[in-house]
């Protein structure tokens, strides 16, 4: 790898300072990641008309401070330590108010998004909970690249043409309709699906297309923070009501003076209780959705974890009036290998969905999509799932009878809750015991939900991840959880 470094033989710095001060430069902007490999000695030197001493030397140098390590057999990298000191250094400041000429322009909202408090409350963000994503050791990885090395094997020049699907590619579209009408029982056709590259983006669409500034939102709290941001780009009202053991408190929605343009819910699994929407709920939100001509958005992304059997149907299947937007990601089953998103939306917003997908992404990795497809009409995706809720739930179920054993009439955990982490009440004595810190002594994560609160949170509300933890040692952990708040 050539490095073009600039160095001044009349300065009376030294060279090998000055190449040393120029590669951590480098480093420092980020320039030279982290891992990266130097060019060998004798191969820099010779590119920078230098002796191999002189850059020895300066590689010695860096080497000393921490910011390369030499791996012997293999050659000198950049060291991860000094990427996450080049990274603190980086900071993100507003653009400058004012006429100066020289600052960059930006719009309105682009103004709006550098102002916007950002909520905490996204399990992307929360490395205790593993960033919501599902652990490494129970991803598909064998039978994900089989597909992958299927689809490259069987597909030939002219499948690969240039004609634009905005809304993704049609047979994938076709399987995940079929997959969320065996599943979830959702009415729906192919030509409903649209899909989108990530988790967020089919949220900050509907967002985008369907509120103007000032509309009122509805949504849970506590409840996903990512939406309240994006309902909050859009300068909408937010009104956040109260979420218990069965859900959306549907009887406060009368109490809202302005009229509500939409309502966002998680009746399948409430981030971050887990909770589920009785159906009783289910059925008077609809009802007032009708009555009051407001949207749902029904966001199903960690649905496919439901310890509850049978599964109570989705909103959109038992929606009369097409006012029910389903989202579904594959986020939990299948993130790292992929990030794949959709919205299943009513006929009537095809056509927008289809112009604003026109406008901001025309394209689409097209092996993904038709390995994604495969994967699901060959029944890999049903094995998967059902192979790894089989094993969530032997881990969710040794993590609830360790809890109770352990604090008993102390803590409270709801019986019927979905998802990859339990919510866990403590009482005021233990709380005041300093809970997080026993629990990492134990090493056992815990987070706070202070954070999906809208405004005061529950105290002594807590998540605990169980996906990760292996059956063999929740027990172990939790009595020490235990012992260490005992010691106080």
């Amino acid at each position: 790898m050539p490095l073009a470094v600039f160095l001044d033989h009349k300065s009376p710095v030294p060279i090998f300072i000055q190449l040393s001060q120029a590669l951590k430069t480098r480093i420092q902007e980020g320039k030279l990641a982290a891992g990266t490999l130097l060019p060998p000695t004798r191969e820099l030197a010779e590119s920078l008309g230098l002796s191999r001493g002189t850059v020895l030397r300066a590689y010695d140098d860096l080497i000393a401070q921490g910011y390369l390590e030499a791996i012997t057999g293999s050659g000198t990298f950049v060291s991860r330590r000094a990427q996450t000191e080049a990274n603190a250094l980086i900071k993100v400041e507003p653009p400058p108010d004012g006429d100066d000429d020289c600052a960059i322009k930006i719009s309105e909202e682009g103004r709006k998004l550098l102002m916007l408090d950002f909520s905490d409350g996204i399990s992307g963000a929360m490395p205790l909970l593993n960033y919501g994503a599902p652990p490494c050791d129970l991803l598909p990885i064998s039978q994900w690249k089989d597909a992958l090395t299927e689809q490259i094997r069987l597909q030939q020049p002219h499948h690969f043409d240039s004609a634009p699907e905005n809304l993704g590619h049609y047979k994938l579209r076709t399987e995940i309709a079929a997959f969320l009408a065996r599943s979830r029982g959702l009415n729906c056709q192919p030509e409903q699906v649209v899909i989108f590259p990530g988790t967020q983006q089919s949220l900050m669409y509907v967002a985008r297309l369907l509120l103007d500034s000032d509309d009122t939102v509805v949504v849970e709290n506590p409840g996903y923070g990512g939406a309240r941001d994006d309902f909050g780009l859009r300068n909408a009202k937010v009104v956040a009501v109260d979420v218990d053991a069965d859900g959306l408190d549907v009887t406060r929605l009368a109490a809202i003076e302005a009229p509500v343009k939409l309502v966002y819910v998680s009746p399948s699994y409430h981030d971050p209780t887990g909770a589920i929407m009785s159906l009783e709920r289910r059925k008077a939100l609809l009802q007032w959705a009708a009555t009051t001509q407001t949207i749902i958005v029904e966001d199903g992304w960690d649905s496919d974890y439901v310890y509850v059997h049978p599964p109570l149907p989705c909103l959109q299947s038992l929606d009369t009036d097409g006012r029910v937007i389903y989202l579904y990601s594959f986020w939990k089953l299948l993130f790292p290998l992929l990030s794949v998103g959709c919205a299943i939306v009513p006929l009537s917003l095809v056509p927008l969905f289809d112009r604003v997908k026109l406008l901001n992404e025309r394209c689409f990795p097209v092996l993904e999509h038709r390995a994604l497809a495969d994967f699901i009409s060959t029944g890999k995706l049903d094995r998967h799932i059902k192979r790894t809720r089989k094993i969530y739930e032997s881990r969710r179920k040794a993590l609830t009878e360790s809890l109770f054993r352990a604090f008993k009439t102390k803590i409270e955990i709801q019986k019927q809750s979905a998802g990859l982490h339990l919510c866990v009440r403590f009482s005021a004595e233990l709380v005041q015991k300093g809970l997080e810190r026993a629990a990492e002594s134990a090493d056992l994560p815990l987070v706070s939900t202070a954070a999906y609160y809208f405004g005061a949170p529950r105290e002594g509300e807590f998540l605990i991840p169980f996906a990760e933890l292996q059956e063999a040692e929740i027990a172990q952990k939790v009595a020490a959880f235990a012992k260490n708040i005992s010691r106080g």
